[in-house]
């Protein structure tokens, strides 16, 4: 089935797979053997990438605040409930 055709929760939940399956390959690349200036150019393209990851938790977020998840889900505020979900510790989770 094209992307196009799932539903939003099926696309970003594949996108989170490919996020994720790229993340673990990336984790086993030969990194003592990239040059420095080749290191410096993905340090950058990292940290975009990290920063557009962190825009998207922010839109998450967001989400489920205005929608009173957090309640919902027997909790006092969002960020007790995304502490819980994603088991962060209380300074990582807000």
């Amino acid at each position: 089935m094209a992307e196009e055709y799932l539903a939003p929760a099926e696309r970003i939940r594949s996108r989170i797979a490919a996020l994720d399956a790229a993340l673990a390959d990336l984790g086993t690349e030969q990194w003592a053997l990239v040059q420095d200036a080749d290191l410096l150019e993905t340090a950058q393209a990292t940290e975009r990438v990290n920063r557009g990851l962190y825009a998207v938790q922010v839109v998450q977020t967001n989400q489920l605040e205005r929608r009173g998840t957090a309640g919902k889900h027997g909790c006092t505020s969002t960020a007790v409930l995304l502490r819980q979900v994603c088991r962060v510790s209380a300074g990582v989770g807000g």
